[in-house]
């Protein structure tokens, strides 16, 4: 939370090290003076501070936090993206142009805004998983993707069952 005390993020950042972490997550604030402050931190401790985006997300949504310090990064849902409308461009030109800034991303399949938004199962949205994930293998990008499992579990099944099928379709796509 940005507007924790700085003991409690110096905290935060202390656990992290501990733990061996390359990044922290947390919301992108909007406030630049807390950009700043949590930069600061990063920087300090050489632990990114990995800004989440959900609907707000855009080409854009970051550019500010990157300015204010190399310290702060992304950590993109890329499911998000397509439902926010792929607001000045799609999923993959975000990757092309911030990859260097990206602590890691977040999948999941959704519909895009024009769609409704939903979540679904993965394979039958409009995130383009299969050619993000390709993209990532083919340009070696080293930052990890984590299965988001969001959308409804279906009668019969499990998260663990649901959560196995997501990494098959990852596997599959990276075959």
């Amino acid at each position: 939370n940005p507007n924790m005390s700085d003991e409690e993020i110096e905290y935060v950042f202390n656990v992290a090290e501990t733990l061996g972490c390359t990044h922290t997550t947390l919301e992108l604030p909007a406030d630049e003076a807390q950009l700043r402050r949590i930069g600061a931190f990063a920087m300090k401790h050489k632990i990114y501070a990995a800004y989440h985006t959900h609907l707000q997300g855009s080409m854009t949504a970051f550019d500010r936090a990157f300015e204010l310090s190399p310290g702060n990064m992304a950590n993109v849902d890329l499911g998000h993206y397509v439902a926010a409308g792929n607001v000045g461009g799609t999923p993959l030109e975000f990757l092309e142009k911030h990859h260097a800034r990206i602590a890691s991303v977040h999948l999941k399949d959704r519909q895009s805004k024009a769609n409704g938004g939903g979540n679904l199962p993965w394979g039958q949205g409009d995130t383009p998983l299969r050619e993000i994930l390709q993209t990532m293998k083919r340009r070696r990008w080293t930052f990890p993707a984590t299965v988001e499992l969001e959308y409804r579990i279906p009668d019969g099944s499990d998260a663990v069952t649901e959560t196995k099928k997501c990494v098959q379709f990852c596997a599959e796509a990276l075959a």
